[in-house]
């Protein structure tokens, strides 16, 4: 069995590429944690992550499935996707930032941290990220408000900390 797989594939660009792909995944026993197609010219480069369940083909087996598609120009294994070089990329640009900055999704869990922020509350990133704003214990989370669909304005408010007293925009 093979661990997950991050692939570049391209093709001659055509109708039904993504569905041929997921298809043959699918007949593999592979899931597809991720897809991303770039059309450049007249080729069609699909990157994605694929992972195996117990009973998927080798990786060998695989390559040599894809490499039978229509229009198959070439494929290599990668380390990293597009998707992942361009969240280094913010993260760079959020922690070269000397404000602290920690974003939430619409279920009020935290979707981004940069490191000011992560050093104000006194954690990493792998333990905010995921969580909701409750679970990180802030003395105050009136952010929350503006997902409760209230009118809300930017409200500038001190909290403090054991790393000491901040102020904040809540936006």
């Amino acid at each position: 069995m093979m661990t997950n797989l991050k692939l570049q594939i391209i093709f001659t660009d055509r109708v039904g590429i993504v569905a041929n792909v997921a298809t043959l995944m699918a007949r593999q026993s592979v899931s597809i944690s991720s897809m991303e197609v770039e059309v450049k010219g007249d080729k069609a480069i699909v990157y994605l992550e694929a992972v195996p369940d117990a009973q998927a083909v080798s990786t060998e087996g695989l390559l040599g499935s894809v490499r039978q598609l229509p229009n198959f120009l070439e494929i290599s294994v990668i380390q990293t996707l597009p998707q992942e070089k361009r969240e280094k990329r913010f993260q760079v640009v959020l922690d070269s930032i000397s404000d602290g900055i920690l974003s939430i999704d619409e279920d009020g869990q935290v979707t981004t941290i940069n490191r000011v922020a992560q050093q104000m509350l006194n954690c990493e990133a792998a333990q905010a990220v995921g969580k909701t704003i409750g679970e990180l214990n802030l003395p105050d989370a009136s952010i929350l408000e503006c997902l409760e669909e209230k009118t809300y304005q930017n409200k500038k408010k001190n909290i403090i900390t054991d790393k000491g007293r901040f102020q904040f925009l809540a936006s």
